[in-house]
């Protein structure tokens, strides 16, 4: 699900279409496919099948404030201005302080940052006027810079020092630990990472693509024991479960850890056409 919503504000929506249709099969009666599937149709201006989905939407929740979007913006595309002027007068009635220089505010995480607000007020002050532009290179400059500096000798030690400092932060340190060792992981370069893709074998589900991040032992009286731990992701790349198996269990494809991500993040459509294991 993730995945498709993904693919939409990327400019994809045709795999976003793929993605949500499988996960639809598996769960047909979660109302959010409405919404996802009317803004994928959308942007393929498949216009009549949008305002299918987004009505499907409207009938479970006659109030969603995304479905009467997207089902005005639909309507006025495919022709239907009548409709398109019933959405909009529901959606004032939902939210009369909604107009169309507010709608950056419902865009949520998908709406581009104004690089130029930021750093645009301070260049008008200094050059007298406005110039469009200055702030994207201003930030790419800053980022070029800040770059520069995290590679050299001295910007790495005031990074590890930064690093050791968040560290000892009691509250925050509980948190920032484990985030940080969840994104070294998914460098293929890291040692402490993800080691390589796995498939495990699982009697209710068949084979299960996950990757191999420890392998440990256990004691059980018997003499040690060797096993080992799978990350398999759930719901999207950063939520998953830990499958703890005998390494008969597990076979290794010749799949690459950052091959591996990509077949995650793009809901299997990125799995070579053979695998060899």
């Amino acid at each position: 699900m993730s995945s498709g919503w993904i693919n939409i504000w990327l400019g994809h929506p045709e795999v976003a279409v793929e993605q949500l249709s499988r996960a639809k099969r598996l769960d047909p009666v979660e109302i959010i496919f409405f919404s996802a599937e009317a803004h994928a149709f959308f942007f393929l201006d498949r216009y009549e099948e949008a305002l299918d989905q987004a009505q499907h939407l409207l009938q479970s929740d006659p109030d969603s404030h995304a479905g009467l979007r997207i089902g005005a913006a639909t309507a006025a595309f495919a022709g239907r201005v009548d409709v398109a002027h019933q959405f909009a007068a529901r959606l004032q009635a939902v939210d009369p302080a909604f107009c169309i220089s507010r709608l950056r505010e419902y865009l949520g995480p998908y709406q581009r940052p104004d690089l130029d607000g930021l750093t645009g007020p301070l260049y008008e002050r200094l050059l007298g006027r406005q110039v469009p532009g200055l702030g994207i290179i201003t930030t790419a400059v800053g980022v070029l810079i800040v770059g520069t500096v995290a590679t050299n000798v001295i910007g790495k030690r005031i990074l590890q020092r930064a690093d050791s400092s968040l560290l000892r932060v009691p509250v925050f340190r509980t948190i920032y630990a484990p985030v940080k060792q969840l994104v070294v992981a998914f460098s293929p370069d890291n040692e402490s990472g993800f080691k390589r893709v796995v498939m495990v074998e699982d009697a209710r589900r068949g084979y299960v693509l996950g990757f191999l991040t420890r392998e440990f032992t256990i004691d059980r009286g018997q003499g040690p024991e060797t096993l080992l731990a799978v990350y398999v992701p759930t719901n999207h790349l950063y939520l998953g479960d830990i499958v703890v198996c005998e390494p008969g269990r597990v076979s290794y494809p010749d799949v690459s850890v950052e091959d591996g991500i990509k077949i995650f993040l793009t809901g299997g459509m990125a799995l070579p056409p053979k695998v060899r294991i």
